[in-house]
């Protein structure tokens, strides 16, 4: 009996999967609307995607990942490769308000699960004639080991997935 928790713990260490135990980034999603009243009734709409390093640095940023809204209602999807991540990809999930204001994000994996998930943070602001609604999603996680991402480390590859939503 002395031995089972130690026999136990060493099978257990042997057959788990391997952890992710590489560089720290951050993905972030953004989105952000203006309207004014009155007889303009202006109305603009800005969106963006950034993945950021542990000390700040811009990995990939990109208002519009393979030519789509990297956050909408009904959810998007899109998957970064290459350059730095080499053979690997990493899946970026959203789902924003009915404005676009990013709600819930996720990070998948090279293999195919969940990484990390986030929820959406939102400011609004009104003044004179206008209201500005702003806000972000942001998970925080580790590339696999061995993934090394620098400052612009350029050739990522983004690819929209026609992914259905949560």
């Amino acid at each position: 009996m002395r031995w089972t928790l130690p026999t136990t713990l060493l099978l257990s260490a042997l057959t788990a999967t391997p952890a992710l135990a590489g560089q720290e980034v951050v993905a972030v999603w953004g989105g952000s609307t203006f309207s004014t009243v009155g007889p303009s009734g202006e109305n603009v709409f800005v969106s963006g995607f950034s993945l950021v390093g542990k000390n700040g640095e811009k990995i990939y940023n990109e208002a519009y990942p393979d030519g789509y809204n990297p956050c909408i209602f009904a959810g998007q999807e899109f998957q970064l490769e290459g350059g730095c991540l080499g053979g690997a990809w990493y899946s970026f999930r959203c789902q924003a308000n009915q404005i676009g204001v990013p709600q819930d994000c996720e990070v998948m994996g090279p293999d195919g699960y969940s990484v990390a998930t986030g929820e959406g943070s939102d400011n609004t602001d009104f003044f004179g004639l206008g209201i500005s609604v702003s806000g972000t999603c942001r998970v925080q996680f580790e590339l696999w080991d061995g993934i090394e991402c620098g400052d612009d480390s350029g050739d990522l590859v983004a690819h929209d997935t026609a992914w259905e939503g949560w």
